[in-house]
């Protein structure tokens, strides 16, 4: 998680172009088997590029893009994260 913290600082700072971050956040949070404070980084991912005939452009989601890095990157890091678990571990299993 410590890994999708600092490239969502490095987006705010301008060191690092929004959707090319937002990318890097989602393959972070991909490793880490999809935790839900990633979930918005998830889906700006897919979002941001095949969907142009919906008016929806890699440009058109920077903004939203930076909305959820500013609240993630106020996360201090190590932050009690806890991986979903996997579909075959106990807990799926009734």
């Amino acid at each position: 998680m410590d890994d999708a913290l600092r490239v969502a600082r490095q987006v705010l700072a301008g060191e690092i172009d929004p959707n090319l971050g937002c990318g890097l956040i989602a393959g972070v949070g991909e490793k880490l088997r999809f935790p839900d404070a990633l979930d918005t980084f998830f889906l700006l991912d897919h979002e941001q590029y095949g969907h142009e005939d919906l008016g929806i452009t890699a440009e058109s989601c920077v903004p939203d893009i930076l909305e959820p890095a500013v609240r993630f990157s106020q996360r201090r890091p190590n932050n009690s994260f806890k991986p979903k678990p996997l579909r075959g571990s106990a807990q799926f299993r009734r």
